[in-house]
Order: C-alpha cells, then structure tokens, then sequence
C-alpha cells in the first residue's frame, strides 16, 4: 500500500507546484479532503480489486484532467487550459468573486479626443467601437471599451483642436487586443475608412505583430494590434 500513497503523494505535490493556482480560492480543508478522498478511493480499490485497478482509477482522473483543461475550458469557456487566463472569466466559473484591485494598474495613462460635437462622436464610438458611457458631462464624455477608459471632448479655445479645424492629427491611438481583425472591421461598418492602414503581420524582433488602422469620422487615426509589443522582449534594443 506504501506505493500507492507514494504515488498519490506525488501526484498531488506536482499538480500543487504546476496548477496551484487553479486552487486559489479553495480552502486548505477542502484541498485536503480532496486529497484523503483520492487516497483512500485508491487504496481501497487496491485492496478489493489489485493495484492495476488502483492505478487506472489514477489514470482516468488524469484523463479527465486533460480533457478539462484542453477541451472543456479553452473550448466551452475561452479560459487557457494551463495558466487559467483571463482570471475573472474563471473566477465566474467556480462562482469566485475577484477581487477588484487584482488587476488595477498602480498607473493609467489615457486619452481624451478633440472632436466638434461631443454627442455625435459618442453616438458613433458606442456604434463603432462598443464604447460604453461612464459619465457625461455634455461636452466632455466618459467611455470605455471593453474596460479601457477613453474621453472626448469639445474644444472651447481653450489650448486644443479637432483635427478637422486643424486640417492634420498629431496623435494616433493605439489599441492593444485579442483580435485587432475585429475590431477593426466593426469600426469601418459603421463609417471608419480602414484605407490607410490595411491590417497585416509586421515582422518584429519578437515574431510577427499583426496591426492595421483606420481613420475615425472625427480625423482620429486609430491603429489596433495583437497585444505582443505590451510583453517585454529583451535584445531588442538599438545597438
């Protein structure tokens, strides 16, 4: 019987090292009941059955593991089988609530568009974009996308201008997401010119980087890629 608790034993203390954190919020009782009800499942099929029986229970868990993380989470549920990114998706899943804080940014830099009329640019970034509305102040509006805050205001002569009473930009923004594609194709439907900027695979340092742009009905030139340039990739300095 002492192989069998060996074995279990370091079952345990490797999935503990390699996937602790799919355990998180587990309370230490629980994990260790579910320790002791594996142990002695396998134990007593060793002892009924024969340790052959024992060791195939302990290979259809691991089967059932595999399944569940290769299959059931990334493919039902969009959560990456190995690290359990993203963590709020997960979180709902076990019926966790995440903390707030998790992943606020101790910093956060923004950006506030110069537009002519500030309900129009609105009605359009919510059409376009998907913006959702924080505040609105009239002609100064609060919005986020997909929790990445944003705002556009109306110039009163007060230091800044549309690029349309500039006739150029002197700003682009940048956006870093999932599926730069999508995003997007969702702006040109609704009016954007995606001409200037087709998107493409950039060959980086680090590998490809796929960005395209458009340009927004307000003179905004907006350039959206996969989040790779927001991981540090050291050797690529100039030399």
């Amino acid at each position: 019987m002492w192989m069998e608790v060996a074995v279990v034993a370091a079952i345990f203390a490797v999935g503990n090292i390699l996937f602790g954190h799919w355990e998180a919020e587990t309370p230490k009782w629980r994990r260790l009941l579910k320790f002791l009800g594996i142990l002695g499942l396998t134990l007593g099929l060793s002892a009924t059955l024969g340790r052959r029986w024992a060791f195939l229970f302990l290979g259809m868990l691991g089967l059932l593991a595999v399944v569940v993380h290769g299959w059931w989470l990334p493919w039902r549920h969009g959560i990456n089988g190995l690290t359990g990114e993203p963590k709020e998706k997960y979180y709902a899943l076990r019926g966790w609530k995440y903390p707030a804080s998790a992943n606020r940014p101790p910093l956060l830099i923004s950006v506030m568009v110069a537009v002519p009329d500030a309900p129009a640019a609105v009605a359009w970034y919510k059409r376009a974009l998907g913006a959702v509305e924080l505040w609105n102040l009239g002609s100064v509006v609060g919005l986020e996308v997909a929790g990445a805050p944003f705002f556009v205001g109306q110039p009163e002569q007060n230091g800044w201008e549309s690029p349309g009473r500039l006739g150029i930009t002197t700003t682009r923004i940048e956006v870093f997401c999932d599926d730069p594609d999508a995003f997007i194709a969702r702006a040109v439907a609704a009016g954007a010119n995606g001409a200037v900027d087709r998107i493409r695979n950039h060959e980086m340092p680090w590998g490809p980087h796929r960005q395209g742009g458009f340009l927004d009905p307000f003179g905004h030139m907006w350039l959206v890629g996969d989040r790779s340039p927001l991981s540090p990739h050291p050797g690529t300095g100039s030399r």
